[in-house]
């Protein structure tokens, strides 16, 4: 009896062996695998048979229904998990993440839109083919190119293949270092400061090499990158779904991750808080109740479902998807503002003098009302007789025109404001600072390019008002500051919307302290100027510390504290002249700065309705303003314009624009908004 049970497990021991050395042939056949000795063949094969004995016992439990993804044999099958994690992963290999500080600008989660179900950025062209990074740990550089792919594509139109052996040859000064790791917060750095070429003029080797970067090859640029909230998947979701392709780090050196081959990866053997493999994630999805992402992996396509993997969502942060996500943030492909000195028409005060023999009665009551309402007082008789006449002429044009807004002739009123005896070219030189001095004039755009949201549905309407997000109507008095107030407009909102706190900020501090900048206090300035001071000052001071004068004064900036979070990381530029991507802009981020043409009696005198720009030119940008709405009303499309000529103007110092009828008032052409 021994004998025979001897010799049966002989049998199977040989059997077994045969079997496996069958597998082992065409595995090594397969994947093209050489060893140094045969003692080294030996213990791969224990290798392979202990994965092949996994993956089998897995892939057992699949077909049970018991767990929902499967494994498969691959070219790692000789490997120890450790080799695998050690040639093949390269996220943070050498501890590059000790010490390392994120860089970038906080992502803002979009407002007022609902986020499809599922986003798939493959059909749209949006992502290159799965490409293999060999037995070098350079999945930062993937991760880091394949999120540069997508942004490129989504603002250009163009899939092109970019350059991850540029970033391995050439990022070392920024702390990566190859196939030995790195971070693809460095790898954006690099790309910043000197941009990243195309793969077919730098084509991946598997290896480093010295940076043979040239200045005559083509260059994608970049002027930051975004960093999610750690953690929070729903934030990567809305990410993945309105920008495109997010670059993100997981912990890949585990064998479930190694030997996937298909489903849904649930992410029992990841490891919490380690970070070691950088992917990209695609889209996401559902199936059978249980949410996905969709991750490109930079294994070749022979590895997971054609290259790509279902990981689990919503799971609590499997395999930390969601601990380092992050997206780049593109630069203009042009500066559609760098126009010449004879677009930038000169505004001249032009001392007109009307002669009118006598004002009736009516006119001189309703004139000595307008004084003591507007506390107005004249150094002359002759410069009064000079103003009633003015202010004569404005009465009869608002007259008139109010006669056909009674008729339905016209869609917006008029009324009597602190103006009426003011020429508009007069209004114009004493308030509306925008490009005053003509400070546009070889003026270069410095902000982030902007990518509408893709995958929602903008809402018809919004208000920011019933949101909570914009404070009270202010009033910039005589002095040409309509920039300063737009500025901290937008920056009051993107702080509210960050902290749910809304705080009044100092245009004061802007008029005084950001002459350095281009900006030129009362004699105006650029809300973009403004941007860069409040980004290298560290944030701007709250209205209270810092309360408005109406005249420049000496800067006292270094005696206050900023309002904290108020740190202008950077800024976005609208596309010239896109009111789409304007109305796209103030949906999902906020109250978005802009310049409109305001120099004209329609303006000027707005009392209320939809003001249809019948007057203005809109290339002749010449004030400061915020958008914080938009709507429409019995068919007629309008935005929500805050001026700052306090409440005694317009709707309660508020006018509604008309929108989608070629750009009215030029509100479209130089439309920006600040991250923070």
């Amino acid at each position: 009896m021994k004998v025979t049970t001897i010799l049966v497990l002989t049998c199977l021991a040989v059997c077994s062996a045969i079997e496996f050395t069958d597998d082992w042939r065409s595995f090594r056949r397969q994947h093209g695998k050489q060893y140094r000795s045969p003692a080294d063949e030996e213990y791969r094969f224990q290798i392979y048979t202990t994965n092949k004995k996994r993956i089998d016992d897995h892939n057992a439990m699949f077909n049970l229904g018991l767990v929902s993804y499967r494994l498969r044999m691959n070219r790692f099958g000789d490997l120890l998990q450790p080799e695998v994690t050690a040639s093949m992963t390269g996220f943070n290999k050498t501890g590059q993440l000790v010490g390392h500080k994120p860089t970038g600008i906080s992502f803002l989660y979009p407002a007022n839109v609902q986020l499809p179900s599922a986003v798939d950025w493959r059909p749209q062209r949006t992502v290159t083919r799965v490409k293999d990074q060999g037995r070098c740990a350079s999945s930062w550089a993937f991760s880091a190119i394949g999120a540069l792919e997508g942004q490129l594509a989504r603002s250009t139109g163009n899939l092109v293949a970019l350059s991850e052996q540029n970033l391995m040859d050439c990022s070392s000064t920024y702390g990566n270092e190859g196939c030995n790791g790195g971070l693809t917060d460095n790898a954006y750095e690099y790309v910043t400061k000197h941009g990243v070429t195309t793969d077919d003029d730098y084509p991946y080797e598997a290896e480093p090499h010295f940076c043979r970067y040239r200045s005559n090859l083509p260059l994608v640029t970049i002027k930051g990158h975004i960093d999610l909230p750690m953690g929070d998947e729903e934030a990567l979701k809305a990410a993945v779904a309105t920008v495109g392709p997010v670059a993100a780090v997981i912990n890949g050196g585990n064998p479930g991750f190694t030997f996937y081959s298909g489903g849904i990866f649930t992410g029992e053997p990841c490891v919490p808080h380690i970070l070691d493999h950088a992917v990209l994630i695609v889209g996401y999805g559902t199936e059978r109740g249980q949410d996905f992402w969709i991750i490109k992996n930079s294994w070749n396509s022979n590895w997971g479902e054609d290259g790509y993997m279902r990981l689990a969502r919503n799971r609590r942060n499997t395999c930390n998807i969601a601990s380092m996500a992050s997206y780049p943030a593109l630069m203009p492909s042009c500066h559609p503002w760098e126009k010449s000195e004879e677009n930038m028409r000169i505004l001249l005060l032009l001392a007109s003098f009307f002669i009118v023999s006598s004002a009736a009665p009516a006119i001189d009551e309703l004139w000595s009302m307008f004084k003591e309402q507007h506390g107005k007082t004249y150094r002359t008789p002759l410069e009064e007789f000079h103003r009633i006449s003015i202010f004569t002429k404005n009465l009869n044009m608002i007259e008139q025109h109010n006669a056909k807004y009674g008729a339905g002739m016209v869609s917006y009123k008029m009324k009597l404001n602190r103006f009426a005896d003011m020429l508009p070219e007069e209004v114009s030189a004493q308030l509306n600072g925008f490009n005053k001095t003509g400070q546009l004039i070889n003026h270069k755009r410095t902000g982030l390019k902007f990518l509408a949201p893709a995958n929602v549905e903008i809402p018809e309407s919004v208000d920011w008002r019933e949101e909570g997000a914009v404070t009270p109507i202010k009033d910039q008095g005589t002095c040409g500051g309509c920039w300063a107030f737009s500025t901290t407009g937008a920056i009051e909102a993107q702080l509210f919307r960050q902290t749910k706190k809304l705080v009044s900020l100092s245009e004061q501090q802007l008029i005084d302290c950001s002459s350095e900048y281009g900006n030129q206090g009362c004699d105006g300035g650029l809300m973009d100027n403004a941007f860069e001071y409040i980004q290298d000052n560290g944030g701007v001071a709250s209205e209270e510390s810092y309360p408005y004068q109406g005249e420049v004064g000496h800067c006292k900036s270094k005696k206050l504290n900023p309002v904290h979070g108020t740190s202008v990381r950077t800024h976005v530029n609208l596309p010239e002249g896109s009111e789409r991507a304007l109305q796209e802009a103030v949906a999902t981020v906020g109250p978005v700065s802009v310049a409109v043409s305001a120099s004209n009696s329609g303006f000027l005198h707005y009392g209320g309705g939809i003001f249809d720009g019948d007057s203005c030119e809109p290339e002749e940008l010449d004030h400061g303003v915020l958008v914080v709405g938009y709507g429409s009303e019995e068919g007629q499309d309008y935005w929500i314009i805050k001026n700052s000529w306090s409440t005694r103007w317009g709707e309660q110092g508020y006018m509604r624009l008309a929108r989608n009828k070629g750009n009215i008032c030029g509100v479209a052409y130089m439309a920006s908004y600040p991250l923070l």
